[in-house]
């Protein structure tokens, strides 16, 4: 018989790090706390953001399969600090770039503007859409008015839906950079 044993830098690759997506088992709720198995360690949802989740939480109970992003290493115990709040905005970002590499069209919502161009909200998430990817006629009703006027016109456009492509997006920083061209 084989016994089939890893090194510590084997173990420590599989270690999660901050910002990574976990699935583990829930072994128990107990208080404000939510104690995850995640194999290899301990994980835990505990304070603001057991508060934050808390209607998630009432549901699951122990034995069920959960999976939650790693907001601290060293937290509470020792063990992972997880949230769920965290996990709900990857998964936002994660469509999102699904949509870019699948180079879909997705309809926004003007939120906002700036003499850069324009604040849009698309899956809950804002973006920016510099003027020069303004569709032609967006540029041409910036051309009719008059320069010191600028802000003032491309805040008319606040709270119309448009359709745009991703141009640009970073995962890390959480930046969306879009387009109507």
């Amino acid at each position: 018989m084989t016994v089939n044993k890893k090194k510590n830098s084997e173990i420590f690759d599989e270690f999660p790090k901050e910002g990574d997506i976990v699935e583990g088992v829930v072994l128990e709720k107990k208080g404000k706390n939510v104690w995850v198995d995640l194999g290899i360690t301990l994980g835990v949802i505990f304070g603001r953001e057991y508060l934050l989740a808390r209607n998630s939480l009432r549901k699951i109970k122990p034995g069920e399969k959960i999976k939650a992003k790693v907001v601290e290493v060293n937290g509470y115990g020792g063990s992972l600090e997880l949230s769920l709040r965290g996990l709900r905005e990857e998964i936002k970002w994660e469509k999102i770039r699904q949509i870019k590499e699948e180079g879909k069209k997705i309809e926004g919502k003007v939120v906002g503007a700036n003499k850069g161009g324009l604040l849009v909200k698309v899956n809950d998430i804002q973006g920016f859409l510099p003027i020069s990817h303004f569709s032609e006629k967006r540029l041409q009703v910036l051309k009719d008015s008059e320069r010191k006027d600028l802000l003032k016109t491309l805040q008319k456009f606040v709270g119309e839906s448009l359709e745009v492509k991703i141009l640009n997006l970073s995962l890390k920083t959480h930046r969306l950079v879009l387009s109507e061209k």
